[in-house]
């Protein structure tokens, strides 16, 4: 597995060598490396097991929705870039079978159905939302009221926009013809909302350390 925190280091130190950095340069530009990196690889190799799965377009609704959400509301991750590639490169495509599957139940496609779940999703990320976005991690607080504040009316503008963009697929699409990407938002929508958590971050936490123990640096 491609350690994206390696290479971020190594190209930053390229960059230190001739444009001399100081410290606080350094940091800045060694962390955003890091996360533009580790992302990058992370979409790449989602979208080619998905392909391959043959669940594309429905795995990247579910990544897109969660990330966006993710964007200001925080959450779970792991401890390394490499374990946060393979989580989440296990995690995406299995959201894509899954909207695939519940578009091809009966139940699942039943009118009532989609809106009962839809209006739970709904109250679920707008109370995860409430008591628990921003959620930070000790490696990157949220150090002022302002910032926290901010962060949050931006989670739930985002989670509204998104929200919205669901319901009115729901009154303006046939159901039938866009269950999977329905199911693929409102998919991206619980996990995120989940990550914000004490539970989410306790589920994530369990996996970091089992990848972690069988090698996953």
């Amino acid at each position: 597995m491609l350690n994206t925190t390696r290479l971020a280091h190594r190209i930053t130190h390229y960059l230190d060598v001739r444009l001399d950095f100081d410290k606080d340069r350094k940091e800045i530009v060694l962390y955003a490396l890091d996360i533009f990196l580790a992302t990058l690889v992370n979409i790449l190799l989602v979208m080619c097991i998905a392909y391959l799965l043959g669940v594309f377009r429905y795995a990247l609704v579910a990544f897109l929705t969660s990330a966006s959400l993710r964007y200001f509301s925080g959450g779970a991750h792991c401890t390394s870039s490499s374990r946060c590639i393979v989580a989440g490169s296990i995690t995406t495509p299995l959201f894509g079978r899954a909207a695939l599957a519940l578009s091809n139940d009966p139940v699942a496609t039943n009118p009532l159905t989609i809106w009962l779940i839809f209006i739970s999703v709904v109250l679920f990320s707008l109370l995860s939302i409430l008591l628990w976005s921003p959620a930070d991690t000790p490696g990157k607080p949220i150090s002022t009221k302002l910032a926290r504040d901010t962060l949050r009316r931006n989670s739930f503008i985002c989670a509204v926009v998104i929200e919205i963009i669901v319901f009115t697929c729901l009154i303006s699409m046939s159901q039938l013809t866009y269950a999977a990407e329905i199911y693929a938002a409102l998919i991206g929508i619980v996990w995120q909302s989940f990550s914000l958590s004490p539970a989410g971050y306790d589920v994530i936490h369990r996996l970091d350390r089992f990848m972690q123990s069988i090698g996953i640096n």
